[in-house]
């Protein structure tokens, strides 16, 4: 999919999905409405890593791709180890709902500087 609509345009349908259904997780008030949200919320995680291999394919010069997709996998590690220590101060100063909220916010900010910020390739 990438490849037909391009690496921007499904990196930025990835980041809004996600931020929806971020969002939506503090909104729905059953446990099977939780599950698809959340299952939902995955399904947009799909495009993202397939999306940035093209990008990088597309955007970097061949002998600087591995560094660039090295940084890419990298920094999604990286995230896995922050969003948790992250994730207990915002709720233990401002709630459970509070964590939510402010990840749907930053991802917000995520989709808007992908579209402003990068590079138009296809």
């Amino acid at each position: 999919m990438a490849e037909k609509f391009g690496p921007r345009k499904m990196i930025t349908f990835a980041l809004v999905w996600w931020s929806v259904f971020t969002g939506l997780t503090d909104v729905v008030k059953s446990h099977g409405l939780l599950y698809m949200v959340r299952f939902l919320f995955g399904i947009g995680e799909g495009p993202v890593f397939p999306a940035n291999a093209v990008f990088n394919t597309n955007w970097f010069r061949r002998d600087k791709k591995a560094r660039a997709s090295i940084a890419l996998l990298a920094g999604s590690y990286f995230g896995q180890v922050i969003a948790p220590i992250v994730t207990v101060y915002i709720y233990q100063y401002f709630g459970w709902q509070a964590v939510f909220y402010i990840f749907w916010i930053n991802r917000n900010n995520h989709s808007g500087c992908m579209v402003r910020f990068s590079p138009r390739l296809s």
